[in-house]
């Protein structure tokens, strides 16, 4: 994909705005059915580079990673055919390499369980309890339990060609700030596996930075 990336001030992550390519991969294949469990898959997968070339200078510098993400999740539930039913599920966050050249750091380990509900048609929202344990091979390890809750929207438009996500993750462990990932996709199928494609993302987490981030990032490619 042909991107364009925005970034606020107070960005971390070694990340820079500018043109450049883009490797993307969503999936959520899911297992199951209503009447007896689910077993939901959501793996997200991203990577790009940029090269840079100032005026006057023939020379390109060295490749700049664009955008970097592993985020993978697995959410069981026990539906039994109710409206309001149990799920346990994993998550994994991480980034293919960080600004210290390791790679597959750091990562984020999470546990959840409570109760999963189906609010509206496309809507649904998770409460549970979560434990999170945060290892960075440069800088020690530590861990956290807290609430966690989890709300998650999908509408898929009558012509197949328009696809919005949006999902909305609170955390709030004892004695810390309330951690907030607020995350909306817009897919549009422009012409036969040509896509266009916006990623809204914001965070809140006092400990990094006492700011609101964001990253925007703008598609442009082919789609399978």
């Amino acid at each position: 994909m042909v991107t364009n990336n925005s970034y606020s001030q107070n960005w971390t992550g070694g990340e820079s705005s500018s043109l450049n390519w883009i490797l993307n991969g969503n999936f959520s294949p899911k297992l199951g059915s209503d009447s007896t469990f689910l077993l939901e898959n959501n793996v997200k997968l991203a990577f790009g580079q940029l090269h840079r070339k100032e005026i006057g200078n023939k020379l390109w510098s060295k490749p700049e990673k664009s955008i970097d993400l592993i985020d993978l999740e697995t959410v069981f539930k026990f539906s039994g055919g109710k409206k309001t039913i149990p799920f346990f599920s994993n998550r994994i966050l991480s980034q293919f390499i960080d600004s210290n050249g390791l790679k597959i750091n750091p990562i984020t380990f999470s546990q959840s369980f409570g109760l999963s509900r189906g609010v509206v048609k496309g809507l649904n929202v998770r409460l549970g309890i979560s434990m999170r344990e945060y290892l960075d091979r440069g800088g020690g390890r530590a861990s956290e339990v807290g609430s966690e809750v989890v709300s998650s929207y999908k509408k898929d438009w009558s012509d197949n060609k328009t696809k919005f996500l949006s999902k909305l993750i609170g955390f709030q462990s004892i004695g810390n700030k309330p951690v907030v990932e607020f995350e909306n996709i817009l897919s549009v199928m422009v012409v036969s596996h040509l896509m266009i494609q916006v990623i809204a993302v914001g965070y809140y987490d006092e400990q990094i930075n006492k700011g609101i981030r964001w990253k925007n990032v703008m598609s442009m490619g082919f789609s399978w």
